[in-house]
């Protein structure tokens, strides 16, 4: 997580394009605002105007990555035309993520963001049904957009809701309390991933005969993915389900990775 309030644009975009290169490509770019007033403005930023530098310097790092030269002139970004190498290696460069919880967030997330992370008991609404309704508001498909779940609740019942309602994965916390027992919580959130693998199976089960679900194992690192063929006669109801069978079948790719597999998506 990146406090762009705190960073140079131009300094910024080059570090996380040479990471992107490292990592071959498996770079999230994670970005807020930040919250402790005397860093924020030890840095020259604004406090009250924080956000508006966030997306400022978050568009002008996009528009080096996808330009050469680049240029951008905001009113807290200002640049004539530069040339800065590395590119990164994912295409359209790694998707941006805001960490946040205001209610502000899915409206800057449909503006210049590609996903977002709220914490789960700090945000006060729905942030799936406020991101589809920012997406509403400004003609944008909310399958363009990536949610995941900070500081998930290890209650399957919570997680299976939101799996199922789109959001795309789990980010869990380890209490202080239970920092001496690390092995202990691993196995907890492995049970609650097979309890999620048999509740989606039931779907599976349900699913209607005219979903096709795809299994593709593709180079060069050995990418397994599973993906579902959507189609716009469908109910939305019905292509849920088919996701969430995709989903499920990630478990039985262990299989495959233990053959020789880089890594699952």
């Amino acid at each position: 997580m990146c406090l762009l309030t705190e960073r140079d644009p131009i300094t910024t975009a080059k570090a996380v394009a040479t990471l992107d290169h490292i990592s071959n490509g498996r770079v999230i770019f994670g970005v807020a605002g930040g919250w402790i007033k005397e860093a924020i403005e030890n840095h020259g930023c604004p406090f009250k105007q924080r956000w508006e530098v966030v997306r400022e310097r978050a568009i002008a790092i996009k528009t080096i990555w996808a330009s050469d030269p680049a240029e951008y002139h905001g009113k807290y970004v200002n640049f004539e035309k530069i040339t800065s190498f590395p590119k990164p290696l994912q295409e359209n460069g790694p998707p941006i993520y805001i960490g946040s919880n205001s209610s502000k967030v899915p409206d800057r997330v449909v503006d210049y963001a590609d996903g977002w992370m709220p914490i789960y008991d700090k945000y006060e609404g729905d942030p799936l049904n406020d991101l589809n309704e920012a997406c509403l508001k400004k003609g944008r498909d909310p399958k363009d957009f990536t949610t995941l779940l900070f500081g998930a609740p290890r209650d399957i019942n919570v997680l299976e809701d939101f799996a199922t309602r789109g959001c795309k994965g789990f980010i869990f916390l380890v209490p202080p309390e239970q920092s001496d027992n690390i092995p202990s919580v691993l196995d907890e959130i492995k049970n609650l991933k097979t309890g999620l693998a048999k509740k989606w199976r039931i779907a599976r089960d349900n699913t209607p005969s005219n979903i096709r679900v795809k299994q593709t194992i593709t180079g060069p690192h050995m990418l397994a993915r599973f993906s579902v063929n959507e189609r716009t006669d469908l109910y939305p109801d019905d292509i849920a389900l088919a996701k969430a069978y995709a989903s499920a079948l990630t478990e039985e790719l262990e299989q495959v990775v233990s053959e020789g597999c880089d890594y699952v998506q």
